[in-house]
């Protein structure tokens, strides 16, 4: 044959190839599970009949589908026809718009929890954020006046007490018009997917957080929080503060928890009216524990360096080290005060949420449902977080219950339904006649959910009391409300104190058939048949995935340790929030 005829045939061999292969891929792409090859029609509804295998971050979602499920949320989340509020304008899809690319981190970005690593970690953050944030100065000026939810089809909102401020917030009219079918669309779509059933809300519950003075923290979490969890529940807040907020900062608050409730509360007279009620001695250790600046800053740092105390001072404690007097007062509040403020008085579940313990997911599972069912005294998400080494707190225990315990720890390895719940053991004198500690753990404070009622009985304050109070001084650190929900709920019944990712945890076995001895060896002498185990791997229970510290639940380090970083890489694996969300997300955590 000919050269250019062989050319030829190669040609005609090679489409045909490319022919079969092309037809082989479009009737795997349109066979259903049982090999039956659907018409059109039939095809379009079996994609929909299987939701969970459609990409949550992929905007040309079917219309249907999202009409569906954005009907649902709507018939959860708006008032009743009697309501002179309006419901939320109907989503708009447009099919032409790109699914958003996720941007790969770079190969050699690797960050660290331990805080030489760490330091570097935000070093290396700050320098991935520069180009970010040059190409979204630009829109700062209006994003500072903008505002993402439901929240002004509200009537007028009203300002707390002490703030001369008021605030129109009509004028984020246009912005929520803009970016609410995005949030509802995208919220309905990821519904949709997880196939959620009846949205059960419970009594008496409510989101509680604490910041000092107002920064972007505070409704960046509120709005991923919603985008997580509340926003088909629409639980009220709780905000407690130390110094007066900006009228701007709480609208916004209000506005992204809509139509669910803000309140603020101040958590503290003035400092210089705290301190006065002060003996002189008491006043005397305060000033000369603490300090203008950290001992390692630049000593000029000082705004008024005639003041004798503020907030910001840096105050020492043997056992602690160096914290800032708000930071000490709020761990003060937290173990004691609250429990008793006016403002939760009408509330039985305290789900208690760090203002940066950020979630990374939407929480697929309803940790309210045990909490509340089970009749739990607590439920928390990391434990241990650290533990208590002073010997001081066995005298507080004794003073409050007339017993006490040196050991508290958590049930951590797989036994079933008592898998997470506390374990705990009394004290028991060693050689030298004295009560030591073993493991004294504590849950960590970053999130939690407590039953109120228990921790208000008289024998946990008069602990609680005792805590802050006895044989201390003002603004301790050393005693703190990690302490303060560990110890009552030891108390009370460790039974009922259960590890979030632990409850509901089972673990997956896999394994391989090896015919012979177990050796992986086929030999002919073998006689005994075993079954080798190949994988085995924990199926967590209530998995949060909140980020805090460059930790997931405090348990694993996140891909990367500051939370704006993540967001900048890995948003689209939280598609609510991102629609929501995105121009809010400035605090790294």
């Amino acid at each position: 044959m000919p050269p250019q005829q062989k050319q030829t045939a190669s040609r005609y061999v090679i489409v045909l190839i490319l022919g079969i292969f092309l037809g082989r891929q479009w009737t795997l792409l349109t066979v259903d599970p049982h090999g039956v090859v659907p018409s059109a029609s039939d095809a379009e509804h079996h994609m929909h009949s299987l939701p969970k295998l459609q990409d949550s971050s992929n905007s040309n979602s079917n219309s249907n589908s999202n009409s569906n499920s954005n009907q649902r949320i709507r018939d959860l989340e708006t008032p009743s026809s009697s309501s002179p509020i309006q419901p939320p304008p109907k989503a708009i899809i447009n099919p032409e718009t790109p699914p958003t690319p996720i941007q790969e981190p770079p190969k050699d970005d690797h960050e660290s929890n331990d805080k030489d690593e760490a330091d570097d970690g935000d070093k290396r953050d700050n320098e991935e954020g520069d180009e970010a944030n040059d190409k979204d100065q630009d829109k700062e000026d209006e994003d500072e006046n903008t505002t993402l939810a439901l929240a002004t089809m509200a009537p007028q909102l009203t300002v707390d007490a002490g703030i001369e401020e008021a605030v129109d917030i009509s004028r984020f009219q246009a912005e929520i018009d803009r970016r609410l079918p995005l949030w509802q669309t995208e919220a309905a779509k990821e519904d949709h997917l997880q196939d959620p059933p009846t949205v059960k809300i419970y009594d008496k519950v409510v989101l509680v957080t604490k910041i000092h003075a107002s920064r972007d923290s505070l409704n960046q979490m509120i709005c991923l929080q919603k985008a997580a969890f509340n926003h088909r529940r629409n639980y009220p807040w709780v905000i407690f503060h130390t110094v007066p907020l900006p009228a701007k900062t709480m609208a916004q608050a209000r506005a992204l928890a809509y139509p669910g409730t803000v309140t603020f509360a101040l958590d503290s007279p003035p400092l210089d009216q705290v301190v006065g009620n002060f003996t002189q001695e008491e006043q005397d250790y305060l000033i000369n524990r603490c300090q203008c600046c950290h001992p390692k800053d630049d000593k000029n740092c000082c705004k008024n360096p005639e003041k004798k105390i503020d907030w910001g001072f840096w105050c020492f404690e043997e056992k602690t080290g160096w914290v800032t007097l708000s930071y000490a007062w709020q761990a003060v509040f937290r173990s004691y005060n609250i429990w008793t403020h006016p403002a939760l008085k009408d509330y039985k579940y305290m789900v208690w949420i760090d203002d940066d313990a950020i979630p990374t997911k939407p929480w697929l599972k309803d940790p309210l449902k045990p909490m509340v069912e089970e009749d739990l005294v607590i439920f928390y998400d990391n434990f241990p977080a650290g533990f208590c080494k002073s010997g001081g707190i066995i005298e507080k225990m004794q003073l409050a219950y007339n017993r006490t315990y040196c050991y508290i720890h958590r049930i951590h390895v797989f036994k079933g339904n008592q898998t997470g719940k506390f374990v705990v053991r009394p004290c028991k004198k060693n050689k030298k006649g004295n009560y030591v500690l073993d493991k004294f753990g504590l849950v960590h404070g970053m999130m939690h959910i407590t039953n109120m009622d228990i921790y208000r009985k008289p024998e946990h304050m008069n602990f609680q009391r005792l805590l802050t109070q006895h044989n201390t001084h003002p603004f301790s650190r050393e005693w703190d409300d990690q302490i303060a929900v560990t110890v009552p709920a030891a108390f009370e019944n460790p039974d009922k104190a259960w590890d979030m990712r632990m409850h509901g945890a089972f673990y997956s076995y896999s394994y391989y058939y090896d015919g012979g001895n177990g050796d992986g060896d086929d030999d002919d002498d073998d006689t005994a048949v075993a079954n080798q185990l190949l994988f085995l791997r924990l199926i967590t229970g209530y998995n949060m995935s909140i980020h805090h510290n460059g930790k997931l639940d405090g348990k694993n380090k996140n891909k990367k340790w500051k939370y704006t970083t993540w967001w900048k890489y890995y948003k689209d694996e939280f598609p609510v929030a991102r629609e929501m969300c995105d121009h809010l997300v400035k605090f790294g955590g």
